[in-house]
């Protein structure tokens, strides 16, 4: 992952990223590796169907927050295009044409490689 994308971390977002990493490892997986392997599921679906059983099963629950997550990111990236279009022109295609490939995927697949980090109290 590109660092750009960890600076607007908080610090307990990274440190907990961070101790999925480990304990992939530990696990002897690798998050990344399993990242590209759910988007193979899109991009090569005979492929992805010889190792679906290798990955983890995603819950629904984990499925619906990965849905919702990559839906408000997309509508992110459609205002930015739309209210920069000079800037959103120099980058990749987003929006809803983009919705079964590119961008779009990549933000489902980054998102499924994550585990939902705990809700913090809210005096914190």
């Amino acid at each position: 992952m590109r660092r750009s994308q960890f600076v607007v971390w908080d610090r307990v977002s990274l440190e907990s990223y961070r101790n999925d990493l480990q304990q992939a490892e530990k696990q002897g997986r690798n998050l990344l590796t399993e990242k590209y392997a759910y988007m193979m599921q899109d991009t090569c679906p005979e492929e992805y169907q010889k190792i679906e059983k290798e990955l983890p099963v995603l819950s629904a629950e984990k499925q619906k927050l990965v849905s919702e997550l990559t839906e408000l990111q997309t509508r992110w990236m459609e205002r930015f295009h739309e209210s920069h279009p000079l800037f959103g022109s120099q980058g990749r295609q987003s929006g809803r044409k983009m919705l079964t490939r590119g961008r779009h995927r990549w933000r489902r697949m980054q998102w499924e490689s994550y585990r939902p980090i705990p809700k913090r109290p809210s005096h914190v």
